[in-house]
């Protein structure tokens, strides 16, 4: 049996990896939009179609030595990078939800549910890195993989208030202050854009409110760290912005993994919800 939960950890593993992959090619094609589920991965440098070879999760980077086959062009290493690190987050989360052999199909698919919500946020980390901006096709994607938990939920005859809840009251807050710090100083510099809110509310009805809270703690504090070392380092981004769905990402990441640590303290958050 316990080779099997070997064997079971190691797809996870891989299929991390191969996740990765698609995160790239995501994060490089959603911006430009382009196709990324039917056209075929090519080097932007030189355009070249890659065969199956030139796309082996880690594999293929390490053995072409980080460089395009057929341009001989650097390929940065954050792709692998990412790759690896996807594969790690796949895997931790696994062992956090306990998955194994003996897992019922019920466990199976709240794991396959969080793994397809982990798509839109690694997505949403790059392309608000890059791009600063949190693109509604990949929120809309993530609100469909909200509602099948949802229904998971519903199946389990779980309360729903906490979700309803983390969807509206922060998000709102957050609206209305905006809203009125853009009318009395007619600017539209607000530190929390309309995307970071609009991903706020998609957070908080996947996770529930006591999540959602932890996970906004989390996210300001590694805001924090990231931009202290952005200060530290003289790096500076356009016009300074940070790219707090980026930071959102990392924090709810961690939550994802590390939510059963927590338990005593969401439940105790959601329970001044019920009351």
């Amino acid at each position: 049996m316990d080779i099997i939960n070997v064997i079971i950890y190691v797809t996870i593993f891989i299929s991390g990896t191969v996740f990765g992959s698609f995160f790239t090619l995501a994060v490089y094609r959603i911006p430009r939009h382009e196709d990324i589920t039917h056209e075929r991965s090519y080097c932007p440098k030189c355009g070249h179609k890659l065969q199956l070879a030139d796309l082996i999760p880690v594999w293929s980077y390490i053995f072409l030595g980080g460089k395009c086959r057929y341009c001989k062009e650097k390929i940065r290493p954050r792709y692998l990078i990412l790759e690896i690190c996807s594969g790690v987050v796949f895997l931790l989360l696994a062992y956090s939800m306990k998955i194994s052999f003996e897992s019922s199909l019920i466990d199976f698919a709240k794991f396959a549910i969080n793994v397809l919500f982990i798509v839109s946020m690694f997505i949403i980390a790059g392309i608000d890195k890059e791009k600063f901006i949190i693109p509604n096709g990949v929120l809309i994607y993530g609100l469909v993989i909200s509602f099948l938990k949802i229904a998971v939920l519903i199946y389990e005859k779980s309360d729903l208030i906490i979700h309803m809840a983390g969807f509206a009251i922060i998000a709102l807050f957050l609206f209305i202050v905006r809203f009125a710090y853009i009318r009395m100083s007619k600017k539209d510099d607000f530190a929390v854009g309309e995307g970071d809110i609009k991903y706020i509310a998609l957070l908080g009805l996947f996770f529930g409110l006591g999540s959602q809270l932890l996970g906004l703690f989390v996210s300001l504090l590694a805001t924090l760290i990231g931009t202290g070392i952005k200060l530290l380092t003289k790096k500076k981004s356009d016009d300074d912005l940070i790219p707090f769905g980026f930071y959102l990402s990392i924090g709810f990441t961690i939550i994802m993994i590390f939510e059963p640590y927590f338990a005593d303290f969401i439940d105790t958050c959601n329970m001044m919800i019920k009351i």
